[in-house]
Order: C-alpha cells, then structure tokens, then sequence
C-alpha cells in the first residue's frame, strides 16, 4: 500500500495527498440522486449523470464554506464598527 502521513491519509507516489473518497448521506445523497435521475431522464449515460451530479456537489460545498466564510468576515467588520463608535 502507499505510505501514511501524520494525519492517516495516503500519499500517491509523488509524495503528495491523495483526495479523500467522496461518501454521500443523508440530504446531500437525496440531492445527487435527484440530479442524477434529471440527467438521466435528459438521455445521459448513466456514469456521465453520476459525475455530473457529484461535480455540481462539489460546487454546492464550496458554495456553502464561502458562504460560511463571508459570514465570518461580516460578523468581524460588524464587531470593529460596534467597537469603534459604542465603545
């Protein structure tokens, strides 16, 4: 097998991680099954509408941590006004 890194995810030849699996539970799996069956009524094979789906869950995730991460900076901007004009 490749070797592990401190952290316990394998590393591929060169040394660099790779890509943990991608598992689907739960609402997330209810979605890119949703999407999958919409390609494959539209005529696409069915490992084509898997990958499809699983990319649009890919955006759909980073989507979600940008919008995690704005809310974050918001919340910072907010606690420098607060500071600055009630303190």
């Amino acid at each position: 097998g490749l070797p592990d890194t401190p952290r316990g995810r394998a590393l591929d030849r060169r040394g660099l991680r790779r890509p943990r699996e991608r598992r689907y539970d739960g609402p997330v799996a209810a979605r890119l099954s949703k999407t999958r069956e919409a390609f494959r009524a539209a005529g696409a094979p069915d490992d084509k509408a898997r990958e499809a789906a699983e990319e649009i869950a890919g955006f759909e995730n980073r989507l979600t941590r940008l919008e995690v991460m704005l809310a974050l900076v918001l919340a910072g901007v907010a606690s420098l006004v607060v500071k600055t004009f009630f303190s």
